[in-house]
């Protein structure tokens, strides 16, 4: 369930062929993430490939990769949630 401190992410993505599998996303994530930690933030997102470059499955992997997991909510399926990671940095 989303909460008082809790973040939606809504999109992000590469574009360019010159973009594809440079790592640019991954480096996106694991910027946002810390500062979600940083701030005690749950992130929130729906996984939903945006092109046919890209699986379901796969960006579960991504996803799963960087801390977030399936949330369990029957209503949206594809629904994927990270707590945030204690932090000393504050």
């Amino acid at each position: 369930m989303s909460g008082e401190n809790t973040m939606y992410i809504s999109d992000i993505e590469t574009s360019g062929k010159d973009c594809k599998r440079k790592g640019y996303g991954r480096d996106v994530m694991k910027a946002l993430v810390a500062k979600a930690d940083m701030f005690n933030i749950t992130l929130e997102l729906d996984a939903a490939p945006q092109s046919k470059s890209i699986s379901l499955d796969n960006l579960y992997k991504f996803y799963t990769s960087v801390g977030f997991e399936q949330s369990g909510m029957s209503n949206h399926p594809y629904r994927m949630r990270r707590l945030p990671k204690r932090t000393n940095m504050l």
